[in-house]
C-alpha cells in the first residue's frame, strides 16, 4: 500500500513539474516565473526524497559487471610492482591489494562507530550503515588511513573525515561536507574541498539559485581533525581579476554551481611558470571547466586558466613539470568520452593522451583518477567500469583489474563504482609486523 501511494505520488509530481515548469520557463522574466520557481524546487526535492534509492543506485551501481573480475591480464616485466589501496561505492571498506589482486590488508569502517549520530547527514531520517561509503584517502607510513566518507543520493553528499590506525580503531573524525577530495602535507596539514550551503549572494553577484552548495577550501590539523580555517572560493574568484569567469554560473542548471573537485598542493616551484610556486593550491573547477591556482596564505586567487576539457577530475602536478588531468567528458572519437590529458603549463599545449578506442572503449561521466607512475607508466582508474589498469607510455595496457565486487539488482549484476585507487609505498613494516602478529 505505501510503496503504491509512493508510486503515485511520484507519478503526480513529476507531471507537476512538468507543466508548472512549463509555464514557468514560458513567462521567463516574469512575476510567474518567480513565484513558481521555488514551487518546482520544493517539488522536486519531494520526489528526490522519494526516489533516495533509486539517485543513490545511478552512482554507486553505474554498469552491469563484466563475465570477469579481478585480474585480466598481467604483462609482470613492464607493469609496476607497488601496491595499490582503492575504495569502492560497495561499502565503507579500504582494500589494499598486490598486483596479483590478493588482499594485503583492509580498513573496514563502520559510520555509527566514528559518528554517534547523524544530525550533519541533510536526510529526513538516520540512515544504514550500508548508504555510505568511500571516497578519498591518505595513507601514512604506519598504515594509519584517513579516509572521505560519502553518501549517496544526498545532498550535501559528503559525510566527513575519518582518521583510523592500521587496525581501523578511529582516531579522530571531522564533521563536515567534505566533498570529492583532499590533500595531505607532509608537515601535516589537511586541505580539502568542502561544501556550505549559502543562502546569501556572494558580493554584488546575482546568484541564479539561493540557496547553493558553496565550494570552500577547508584547512585541517590532521594530528586532531581540527579546523583552521576556511576559504570561500566562490568569493576568492569574485575579488580576483578573474571574476568575469563566473558570468557563465547564470546558465548553470542546478544549486552546485562550481562542483570543485580535486585539489593539489604544489610541493616544488616551476622554474619557468610563476603561477606554479610551492605552497600554491591547484583547483580544479568542473562546473567551469577551468583550473584555479589559490593562495591559502594570502587567499588570493593568483591564476585561473579554461580547460579545452569538460567536466574534468584529479589534477597532478608532475615532476617534468607537466599537468595531469583525467578529462571525463571531453573526448569525442568513437572510443568513448574520456581521456586521460597530460599538457605543459608554460603554453597549455598538449603533451600526451590516452583515449579509448572502438573496440576497447574507455568511457566514465564522474569520479576517475590517475596516477604517474615512477615507472614512467599511467595507473587509470575508469570509476563508473570498476576498473583499474596501467599504461604505458606508448598507451600499452600492461596490467587490467576489474573489482570483484558486484550486487543484484532487478535480476542484473552490477559492478561497484570504483571512487579512488592509487599505488603506495612504505607498507613493508607494519604489514610484516602484522603478518608476525597474526602467524604467532
Amino acid at each position: 500500500m505505501i510503496k503504491d501511494f509512493k508510486a503515485l505520488l511520484t507519478v503526480f509530481l513529476i507531471f507537476l513539474v512538468f507543466v508548472v515548469g512549463a509555464v514557468a520557463q514560458s513567462q521567463e522574466d516574469t512575476w510567474l516565473h518567480a513565484a513558481v520557481k521555488p514551487f518546482v524546487q520544493v517539488a522536486g526535492a519531494v520526489g528526490y526524497f522519494i526516489n533516495f534509492q533509486q539517485h543513490a543506485d545511478a552512482i554507486r551501481w553505474t554498469n552491469p559487471a563484466p563475465e570477469q573480475t579481478d585480474l585480466r591480464s598481467s604483462y609482470s616485466a613492464a607493469h609496476d610492482k607497488a601496491p595499490i589501496l582503492y575504495l569502492t561505492t560497495q561499502d565503507t571498506t579500504a582494500r589494499l591489494i598486490d598486483r596479483t589482486g590478493q588482499v594485503l590488508h583492509t580498513w573496514p569502517f563502520q559510520f555509527d562507530k566514528a559518528w554517534s549520530n547523524q544530525n550533519h547527514v541533510l536526510y529526513p531520517s538516520d540512515l544504514p550503515n550500508e548508504a555510505f561509503y568511500l571516497r578519498d584517502f591518505h595513507l601514512d607510513d604506519n598504515g594509519d588511513l584517513t579516509t572521505l566518507v560519502s553518501v549517496a543520493g544526498v545532498t550535501p553528499w559528503g559525510a566527513g573525515l575519518v582518521k583510523m590506525d592500521k587496525d581501523a580503531n578511529v582516531i579522530w573524525t571531522y564533521t563536515g561536507h567534505i566533498n570529492n577530495d583532499f590533500e595531505q602535507t607532509a608537515n601535516g596539514t589537511i586541505y580539502a574541498v568542502e561544501h556550505i550551503i549559502r543562502s546569501d549572494a556572494p558580493g554584488d553577484y546575482a546568484m541564479p539559485y539561493l540557496p547553493f552548495l558553496e565550494d570552500n577550501i577547508s584547512i585541517i590539523n590532521a594530528n586532531d581533525g581540527s579546523l583552521e580555517k576556511r576559504i570561500s572560493l566562490i568569493d576568492a574568484i569574485l575579488n580576483s581579476p578573474y571574476r568575469d569567469m563566473l558570468h557563465q554560473l547564470q546558465f548553470s542548471p542546478d544549486d552546485d554551481p562550481t562542483h570543485s573537485n580535486s585539489i593539489e598542493v604544489i610541493e616544488k616551484s616551476h622554474p619557468d611558470v610563476w603561477w606554479l610556486q610551492k605552497g600554491m593550491l591547484l583547483i580544479s573547477v568542473r562546473d567551469l571547466n577551468a583550473l584555479v591556482v589559490l593562495d591559502p596564505q594570502t587567499e588570493q586567487i593568483v591564476y585561473a586558466v579554461s580547460l579545452p576539457l569538460r567536466h574534468q577530475h584529479d589534477v597532478d602536478y608532475l615532476d617534468n613539470g607537466h599537468i595531469l588531468m583525467f578529462d571525463n567528458q571531453g573526448s569525442f572519437k568513437e572510443g568513448g568520452y574520456s581521456r586521460i590529458y597530460e599538457f605543459d603549463p608554460k603554453d597549455m599545449a598538449q603533451v600526451w593522451t590516452f583515449e579509448g578506442s572502438q573496440s576497447a572503449p574507455f568511457h566514465t561521466e564522474f569520479f576517475g583518477t590517475q596516477e604517474r607512475l615512477a615507472n614512467g607508466n599511467t595507473l587509470i582508474i575508469d570509476a563508473e567500469h570498476g576498473r583499474i589498469f596501467e599504461v604505458t607510455t606508448n598507451k600499452e595496457i600492461v596490467w587490467d583489474y576489474y573489482a570483484p565486487l558486484t550486487q543484484t539488482i532487478k535480476g542484473t549484476e552490477y559492478i561497484a563504482t570504483i571512487t579512488h585507487a592509487q599505488t603506495v609505498a612504505h607498507t613493508d613494516q607494519w604489514l610484516h609486523n602484522q603478518a608476525t602478529s597474526e602467524g604467532q
